[in-house]
């Protein structure tokens, strides 16, 4: 009779666990490689999500059916909203990061004067 796996199991394997075994909730642990500071403000993603509109765009300005012009100008929309979001994400970053950066030198300055 096969043996059976408790929670604890599953869950390691899901990559659900914390600790060593990744970053919790099914997502992947971030690597400690990456530091902030070498991030851009504007992602990847941003450049990414505002190409498929562009395309999407295209894609509409081609269809020759009246309901493929309105799905493709739908996903148009769809793109530039997850673009203005990563846009956002990246220029609140960026401030949290600097504002974090301006109160630990500020730290450093009432420690060390």
């Amino acid at each position: 009779m096969p043996r059976r796996l408790g929670r604890r199991s599953l869950s390691i394997m899901a990559g659900r666990a914390g600790g060593k075994f990744g970053g919790g909730r099914g997502f992947p642990r971030r690597s400690s490689a990456i530091d902030s500071k070498e991030r851009p403000a504007m992602s990847a993603a941003h450049d990414f999500y505002t190409e498929r509109a562009a395309q999407a765009r295209r894609d509409a300005d081609t269809a020759l059916l009246a309901n493929v012009r309105e799905r493709w100008l739908c996903a148009a929309a769809a793109w530039e909203v997850m673009a203005a979001r990563a846009a956002r994400t990246g220029r609140l970053r960026a401030e949290t990061e600097a504002r974090k950066t301006a109160e630990a030198e500020a730290g450093l300055a009432i420690l060390c004067p």
